[in-house]
């Protein structure tokens, strides 16, 4: 969806905690002709350094991959990819507040809603080990116009019609 609203992307920065690995969407943004850059940070004093690589490498988007272990961080590097006009994409409806282009998201009402139905099962008697595992099933595309108009850029219908919140 980033390629889709921002098709002069080529060259990617990828930020993602130190030591997980990420190779599917390597894969996937060479089949759309974008360039991978890995950046591996591991906590807010190596935001500055981050960026400063994907700019020493030409990068002209970014990806935040967060599975949690970066915390308050991922909303730190939304606000720095806003200031330097940098079009991105992140994990967590919270970076779109913050100024991402846009987010891609496990619904967290959806999350929670799941969770209370654990917690019922469990205070009536349920033995944890008999719960299923269940996966995410419910997503949300979250758009920020604020910082595709403050960028010039112009989301197209289609990216639009898709998404579940428009922020204005």
């Amino acid at each position: 969806m980033l390629k889709e609203i921002a098709p002069q992307l080529s060259r990617l920065a990828i930020l993602y905690y130190y030591g997980e690995t990420y190779y599917a969407l390597e894969s996937i943004a060479h089949a759309l002709g974008i360039e991978v850059l890995w950046i591996a940070i591991k906590g807010a004093s190596d935001v500055e350094n981050a960026f400063a690589e994907a700019q020493a490498k030409k990068a002209n988007g970014l990806l935040i991959v967060d599975t949690g272990a970066l915390g308050v961080t991922c909303e730190m590097i939304a606000k720095m990819a806003f200031a330097r006009r940098m079009p991105s994409a992140g994990s967590f409806r919270s970076q779109a507040d913050a100024g991402l282009l846009l987010t891609y998201a496990a619904d967290d009402r959806h999350l929670q809603h799941r969770a209370a139905s654990y917690v019922d099962r469990l205070l009536k008697g349920a033995k944890p080990a008999d719960l299923p595992v269940e996966q995410v099933t419910k997503f949300e595309l979250v758009l920020n116009l604020r910082t595709a108009k403050e960028f010039g850029i112009s989301v197209p219908a289609a990216v639009l019609l898709r998404a579940h919140e428009v922020i204005d």
